[in-house]
């Protein structure tokens, strides 16, 4: 580009009263002499032409788009206006010409530009959408290969008294997203702003906080398993700030083949199968009947419509895709954070990531197996120290080949409350519509 044309639009800022309308102009100096609306020269040495005259220090390859902020009485913490570059004269051309296809890419001509309001109280905000100063922009990202932090901004509005502001991260919607297996937090639910604004505010480098803007910090981990879209949402615990945007959802895209991904990378793999219980999500009594018999069942021999009454080894081709044992593991996580698994008479400590695999027994029928768990797992709501359970179980046929982890068939999420009576009283205790878990 040789000069850049610019206009403002507005949003939830009010043009005359947040800042001063910039309209293109329709006849721009030529050359032009850094008049408002249009840049001075811009010029790299890479067009055709080269840059007549040359390029010199006063002469950047960069330059500002000045926007005019006015002082406005109180009201939203955040306003937001957009910058958008409108027309350039391009290479040795001697007239600016609208933006095109032909002549640069989309990326990049526009920015959303927020201001942070400094009268009254101090009240925070996140990032509010474009047009409404109430709404928080909803954020997704895909699984990484490795874990990564991503940074949702934080405005202070008001007085800068206030140094800091509590939220939460809240598993939420259908497909809730667990802390500790599919994100952390990185900030601990508190966002720390300087004391006092500096002048100049410092650079900022690596989220460091300025009196304005700081950030909260979630780790995403890649689970390798195939899952839905998980959301979680990310709420401002004492905003101050009862009409801002206070309150939005992150959501987590699956990386590993998980429904509208496509299949896992590699060759399909077998077998088939869930467990019949614990379900995803649901809350069962400690005395439930079942709790303590977790029961699996694979579905090889009904999917592939083979006979039941086949020898192997031998020659049919059921005998190589067989389910010959299968897996589980039983992860307690404690509120605070720590986990502890199932070794067969109790739990022990161990890292939340760290499955402990303990081999099912057959249950006596073709693709069923099952488990029995010893003791009566301890209540995981209310004042109780644990916050929740899960199960994980594999599969491996007769030639080597491993279930994938899906989660509400093979890696589900429970809890325990308090045992009810019907699952107490003899004549119900096996009753199904009486003695049954809690839906959430």
């Amino acid at each position: 580009f040789r000069s850049v044309r610019y206009t403002t639009d507005a949003g939830s800022a009010t043009p005359g009263t947040d800042y001063t309308h910039v309209t293109a102009p329709t006849s721009p100096p030529n050359p032009p002499t850094g008049v408002a609306d249009q840049t001075p020269w811009i010029c790299v040495d890479i067009h055709e032409l080269g840059c007549t005259p040359p390029r010199s220090p006063n002469d950047p390859p960069k330059r500002p788009t000045p926007v005019t902020l006015l002082q406005s009485a109180g009201g939203d913490a955040v306003r937001s206006f957009r910058v958008r570059l409108t027309a350039a004269q391009i290479d040795g051309s001697n007239s600016l010409q609208p933006f095109s296809l032909q002549n640069t890419s989309a990326q990049g001509r526009s920015r959303t530009v927020h201001i942070v309001d400094d009268d009254g109280a101090s009240r925070f905000s996140l990032e509010p959408t474009f047009s409404d100063a109430s709404e928080a922009v909803a954020y997704e990202r895909r699984e990484f290969s490795t874990k990564t932090d991503v940074w949702i901004p934080v405005f202070r509005a008001g007085a800068t008294t206030t140094a800091e502001v509590d939220y939460e991260l809240v598993p939420s919607g259908e497909h809730p997203a667990t802390e500790g297996e599919d994100y952390t937090d990185n900030t601990n639910g508190t966002v720390v702003f300087p004391a006092t604004p500096t002048t100049p505010p410092p650079p900022n480098i690596n989220g460091n906080p300025w009196a304005r803007l700081s950030w909260i910090k979630i780790g995403l981990e890649r689970d390798q398993e195939g899952e839905e879209p998980e959301t979680f949402d990310i709420v401002l615990t004492d905003p101050n700030n009862p009409t801002g945007a206070t309150s939005t959802t992150f959501t987590i895209l699956d990386s590993d083949g998980g429904p509208g991904n496509g299949p896992p990378p590699g060759p399909e793999l077998h077998p088939f199968g869930k467990l019949h219980h614990p379900k995803l999500n649901l809350r069962y009594p400690r005395n439930y009947p079942y709790l303590n018999e977790v029961h699996l069942f694979t579905r090889n021999a009904k999917k592939l419509n083979y006979p039941r009454d086949i020898e192997c080894p031998g020659p049919h081709p059921y005998c190589e895709v067989r389910v010959i044992f299968a897996d589980l593991s039983i992860r307690k996580r404690y509120k605070s954070g720590k986990c502890a698994w199932w070794r067969g008479n109790g739990f022990q400590p161990g890292g939340c990531n760290a499955k402990r695999w303990f081999r099912m027994e057959d249950g006596g029928g073709e693709d069923y197996f099952l488990y029995r768990v010893k003791k009566n797992l301890p209540v995981s709501v209310g004042k109780s120290k644990v916050r929740d359970y899960k199960a994980w179980s594999r599969w491996f046929d007769a030639s080597a080949n491993e279930s994938t982890l899906r989660k509400g068939a093979n890696m589900n999420r429970f809890e325990v409350i308090k045992g009810t009576k019907a699952c107490r009283d003899k004549k119900t205790r096996f009753n199904r519509f009486k003695c049954k878990p809690v839906r959430p």
